[in-house]
């Protein structure tokens, strides 16, 4: 997956390729930081890096977003024939290609599953999973397994 990242953030110009586990190192405020939270929105179509608060106009994002002494910036994410950019001040997010690259909040480190409510945790792992069958289902299976709903408790 190709990168390409201009005037976010602590970062002016960066092009880089990333596979499955790519290890990001530089000295302090090289804007390692900063990529990380570019690329992720740019993966999860959010304008935002989830430490600004949601309420902020398009204009206050791009302030926040646009690299100090810019007047534009760029996200562009290119994986094969499919790409998500994401350009300020225009805080505008567009893809192409059938299947463009995307990921979730806790793929690209905004969320912590750890940080979730238990019965949100507890939903999450199912809707991973897939493990949340429906009642009819596990009525089924109790009944192909010769068990009673009762020997179950």
């Amino acid at each position: 997956m190709k990168i390409n990242i201009a005037n976010v953030l602590g970062v002016k110009d960066a092009d880089f390729e990333v596979d499955l586990i790519t290890l990001a190192a530089g000295p302090n405020y090289s804007g390692k930081t900063s990529a990380k939270y570019a690329t992720g929105m740019a993966l999860t179509g959010e304008k935002l890096p989830q430490h600004l608060p949601k309420e902020w106009t398009n204009k206050r994002i791009s302030k926040a977003i646009i690299r100090h002494g810019s007047k534009e910036a760029m996200i562009h994410i290119e994986n094969g024939a499919s790409s998500v950019s994401v350009v300020y001040p225009q805080c505008v997010v567009s893809s192409t290609g059938e299947d463009p690259p995307h990921a979730s909040r806790i793929a690209v480190g905004f969320d912590r599953v750890m940080d979730m409510k238990p019965a949100d945790r507890q939903s999450f792992f199912a809707e991973l999973l897939k493990s949340d069958p429906k009642r009819e289902i596990l009525l089924s299976e109790l009944k192909s397994a010769k068990m009673s709903k009762k020997s179950i408790g």
